[in-house]
């Protein structure tokens, strides 16, 4: 996988094997064992999930997470996104797309999975669950390195 990226992406293709390594390893533990990141929330919670070695997996997925955005963000520090109002919107609606995507992704996929619907396909409903985690994460890395590079932008214009 990442010897074809090596092949095919001329800018920054350890950072894309970064992620492609990533992702690859994703789905692995959530299906092979339902680890996912969001596990780590319940990490101070009374609500008993998995066992501890689920909790202590769910932190280094989120670590890995938290340490691939930073690499994404420092690996775009030359882009330019100055503060204009045209970028400020496309700023503003990428990271309401996003919150929104994460508010309604989990119940309409708790909605799908309830034992009372029917579902025509699990592996169609495992596959939706999945592309909307990596939709997630990618449209993250993308508001993220954007509000990082306009809050550059706009901190060098006001020194």
């Amino acid at each position: 996988m990442c010897g074809i990226i090596c092949f095919l992406v001329r800018k920054r293709p350890g950072l894309w094997c970064a992620w492609a390594a990533y992702l690859a390893v994703y789905i692995f533990c959530y299906y092979g064992t339902r680890i996912s990141w969001n596990l780590f929330f319940f990490t101070f919670s009374w609500e008993e999930v998995g066992t501890p070695v689920y909790t202590f997996a769910a932190w280094i997925q989120s670590l890995m997470i938290l340490a691939l955005l930073i690499g994404t963000v420092r690996s775009f520090c030359t882009f330019s996104f100055p503060p204009t109002r045209r970028n400020g919107v496309i700023l503003v609606v990428l990271w309401i797309e996003f919150l929104a995507y994460r508010l309604l992704s989990a119940p309409i996929a708790d909605l799908l999975s309830a034992p009372e619907i029917p579902v025509t396909s699990m592996w169609a409903l495992m596959a939706l669950i999945l592309m909307a985690g990596i939709a997630s994460l990618i449209l993250l890395a993308i508001v993220l390195t954007l509000s990082v590079r306009m809050a550059a932008a706009w901190r060098a214009s006001h020194c």
